[in-house]
């Protein structure tokens, strides 16, 4: 919380350090890698539960906020790392491309 009793939204992990350049992680990825369905990976699911995260730490530069989310009954930043705004950029321009 800084002097005016705001809460800054990105947290800091000094002893995380980015994935990419070894900087102290302000966040995690929360890029979806894959999904658990009776023990065994599946691409898609609407289970909750059986979701699999990135989780690579990152610093500032190496992190890009997509997104908020209030799941967790707070307000919390959805951050992606490099590999996952590659991935969410395919997506996005194969969505405009298919008709």
């Amino acid at each position: 919380m800084d002097e005016t009793g705001v809460e800054e939204a990105k947290h800091h992990w000094p002893k995380q350090q980015c994935y990419y350049c070894g900087k102290p992680a302000i966040c995690y990825c929360d890029g979806v890698n894959h999904f658990l369905v009776d023990s065994k990976m599946k691409i898609k699911t609407d289970d909750p539960n059986v979701v699999g995260y990135c989780d690579r730490p990152l610093c500032d530069k190496h992190s890009k906020t997509v997104g908020m989310s209030t799941a967790s009954g707070r307000v919390d930043t959805i951050d992606y790392c490099l590999k996952h705004v590659t991935m969410q950029k395919l997506n996005e321009s194969q969505k405009l491309v298919c008709k």
